[in-house]
């Protein structure tokens, strides 16, 4: 199984709209080692690197790790994590896959 890191963040229950809840995001950018962050924290690169450590502006796919701890329902889609300057700088809506190429799990907009 592949690595990757998690980020702590609020987003919207995908499965009813109805509330704003706490999760993590699994992702794959940066370095790539089980790292936990919160939005505010800066990326660390340098061991087992996916993406591109000079694009200045990143969208990143991120996976919730469980279900709504509110209602019950399954968080299926992803999450778009927004990276600035390697900064972890908020969460978006939900990710559309049509943003990448196949296989891919980040777009770099800058």
């Amino acid at each position: 199984m592949a690595a990757f890191n998690t980020l702590e963040a609020r987003v919207v229950c995908s499965a009813t709209g109805a509330h704003v809840i706490d999760v993590r995001l699994q992702y794959r950018y940066a370095a790539t080692q089980q790292y936990h962050y919160v939005i505010g924290d800066r990326i660390s690169w340098g061991i087992n690197d996916v993406g591109e450590p000079t694009a200045q502006r990143v969208l990143v796919a991120g996976l919730p790790d469980a279900d709504c701890p509110s209602c019950g329902g399954a968080l299926e889609a992803d999450h778009a994590i927004l990276i600035v300057g390697d900064v972890l700088v908020g969460v978006g809506g939900l990710w559309d896959p049509r943003w990448l190429a196949e296989g891919e799990q980040f777009v770099a907009i800058d």
